[in-house]
């Protein structure tokens, strides 16, 4: 084995040579400025790659604020409607029952209701009085049934 050279610490190695797979017997060993300049190059490459980067992270963060925004709109546009179909909803079902009522009560009865005019005795209270607007509707709308 040979002995360690003092300047590598490696064995049989020469002060001025490449490694093997990097020398190349008809290339010239390269100088130390076209290293300099290759150095260079990388590093620029490497700038613009980051830049790239950043650019693309920027990007991407501005697009998810976006959509979040755009999500949380729509939520929040859904959340406000939900009172408003539920009222629709009820309101359907209350013309609905009060449909069937009226053709149940005609059915059993054997009158004809359609013409019947809606309100309470003439010794009703005036609570039960103000019941019959809202009976009024019920009934338009049992009509078009």
């Amino acid at each position: 084995m040979a002995a360690p050279s003092p300047e590598r610490g490696l064995p049989g190695a020469r002060l001025h040579s490449l490694p093997p797979r990097l020398h190349h017997p008809q290339r010239p060993v390269p100088r130390a400025e076209a290293l300099e300049a290759q150095l260079a190059a990388s590093r620029h490459e490497t700038e613009e790659a980051r830049r790239r980067k950043n650019n693309l992270e920027n990007s991407h963060e501005s697009l998810q604020r976006a959509a979040l925004g755009t999500v949380r709109a729509v939520l929040e546009d859904r959340l406000q409607a939900i009172p408003a179909r539920v009222r629709e909803v009820v309101t359907h079902e209350i013309h609905q029952g009060a449909g069937a009522a009226l053709a149940a009560a005609q059915l059993r009865s054997g009158r004809d209701l359609r013409r019947l005019e809606p309100g309470f005795p003439d010794d009703s209270t005036p609570e039960e009085q103000e019941l019959v607007g809202d009976l009024e509707v019920q009934m338009a709308a049992a009509m078009i049934i």
